[in-house]
């Protein structure tokens, strides 16, 4: 998975929301749920509701290939995703969503690295009160052989 949707709040109503907006889900969590003992976090329970799911699944080395995938999954939710406030999001200050890009890091040594974002995905993301990052990861090491 390349680009994720990651939205996280102190009072979201999550399954009310997946319900109304029928978005596949990969991961859900509930504010006061356990967590996976295997997460190293200061709270063994989940003190926000929020879900992941894949918005793009193109190789980390296809970032074009992902900015258009995050474009037509906006445009195909837009409807959904501009009512989010009104299942409670953007009410606590722990409250995120975004997009989440994953991509190579092509120069590891390079102090500088320079990546575009299209008008129209940021146009769409800040419409939406969406925020985008870029997680750089180091290349695969069967990729460069």
């Amino acid at each position: 998975m390349s680009c994720i949707l990651r939205v996280s709040g102190e009072k979201f109503k999550v399954d009310e929301f997946l319900s109304f907006s029928k978005l596949n889900a990969y991961s859900i969590r509930r504010i006061g749920e356990k967590r996976d003992p295997r997460m190293k976090l200061d709270s063994e329970f989940h003190e926000t509701s929020g879900f992941q799911l894949e918005v793009s699944n193109a190789d980390y080395n296809d970032f074009d290939r992902q900015k258009a995938d995050a474009v037509n999954f906006l445009k195909q939710n837009y409807k959904y995703l501009s009512t989010i406030s009104t299942y409670g999001m953007h009410t606590g200050k722990e409250d995120s969503i975004y997009l989440d890009f994953a991509i190579e890091n092509l120069y590891p040594d390079f102090y500088i690295q320079t990546k575009f974002l299209e008008p129209e995905l940021l146009q769409l993301a800040g419409n939406l009160n969406i925020e985008i990052a870029l997680s750089l990861y180091e290349p695969d090491s069967d990729e460069e052989e």
